[in-house]
């Protein structure tokens, strides 16, 4: 994955994917973003979250800006360094293929796990939404026909 600047929006509490994603979609939105960086990208990941009774757990997501654009409250701009990922295609809803990732990582004669246990972003590991354009600018919601990538940092073994 490319390096890149990006507007970031985590929440903690109920139904946090929903909740990020009202904000970040109106910030494409309202900035024309689909227009200002045609190439744009969108990730998300589980945040971390103190422990606590509710139960409830958080989750980030990026949507990649031009490097020089404001980004207004309460989204903050980061910095992603991108590098080389494993990827792994799946249909909304089959988290569960996050275990094949993983294995098939594990078991890579030629890569290894890049990844950091304390990164706050699931251990380094992000789902990129793909088709985001059309889902931002035609409001569509419902997750039935939307596709992730699940990512996984990688690096060559020996280096």
């Amino acid at each position: 994955l490319p390096p890149a600047t990006v507007a970031a929006y985590q929440y903690i509490g109920e139904e946090p994917e929903r909740q990020v994603n009202l904000v970040i979609d109106k910030f494409v939105r309202d900035n024309d973003l689909i227009h200002v960086k045609p190439d744009l990208r969108h990730y998300g990941f589980n945040a971390p979250c103190p422990k606590d009774e509710t139960g409830y757990h958080g989750y980030e997501m990026w949507v990649t800006v031009l490097e020089e654009m404001d980004v207004p409250a309460p989204l903050i701009k980061k910095y992603f360094k991108g590098r080389l990922y494993a990827a792994y295609m799946i249909p909304f809803g089959a988290f569960e293929e996050w275990d094949r990732l993983s294995k098939w990582v594990q078991k890579s004669s030629i890569y290894e796990y890049r990844g950091d246990w304390k990164e706050e972003n699931m251990f380094g590991w992000i789902e990129e939404h793909l088709n985001y354009v059309n889902h931002v600018m035609l409001e569509n919601t419902e997750p039935e026909g939307l596709q992730l990538d699940l990512l996984i940092p990688i690096q060559e073994k020996n280096q």
